[in-house]
């Protein structure tokens, strides 16, 4: 999944987990969450940025790497989340915790569809998936980023992305 997907699935599980506990904010402090809960959901791809300035290149097609990098070991997430709901001191932070847990595993979940993602790790570097990953062939844009978004047309995750984004645009629009 890619940003605009990743973006819909942190809104969803916002909207949900805060439909849940119904909390007594303030418009202001409401809208705090959903915007940290939306960005939350790509929080694991931060790593795109450091692989970017890492490579020195903005070439998509160097990117198929970012995702051994320690933002995309779930774990990492869960020891953060879980510190910051245990140490906030209020309904807020704990919310704000609970959203850095949730909304990548919200992005893990979407990742695993197809391309794979390091449940384990540290124990294990193994990709776990629900369909195998293939690499998408016979491409003919001579972009990079052309190419990018023609492979992307052709994996499972694409279809996927498309109905989260509709989704989560029409709960938006209620």
């Amino acid at each position: 999944m890619i940003l605009p997907g990743h973006l819909a699935t942190g809104f969803l599980a916002t909207t949900a987990i805060l439909s849940v506990i119904h909390p007594e904010f303030s418009s202001a402090q409401t809208n705090f969450l959903l915007i940290f809960g939306t960005l939350a959901g790509d929080f694991p791809d931060i790593d795109v940025l450091y692989h970017f300035l890492k490579k020195k290149s903005i070439n998509p097609e160097n990117l198929g790497d970012h995702r051994h990098y320690v933002t995309h070991a779930p774990i990492l997430w869960f020891i953060l989340g879980i510190i910051i709901f245990l140490v906030g001191s209020n309904l807020f932070l704990k919310i704000i915790g609970l959203l850095t847990l949730v909304g990548p595993t919200v992005h893990f979940l979407c990742d695993s569809i197809d391309y794979g993602v390091m449940w384990l790790w540290p124990f294990s570097n193994r990709r776990f998936s629900i369909i195998p990953w293939r690499e998408p062939t016979n491409l003919l844009s001579r972009s990079p980023w052309g190419r990018l978004f023609e492979k992307y047309k052709k994996v499972p995750t694409f279809y996927v992305e498309i109905v989260v984004v509709i989704i989560a645009i029409v709960l938006l629009l209620q």
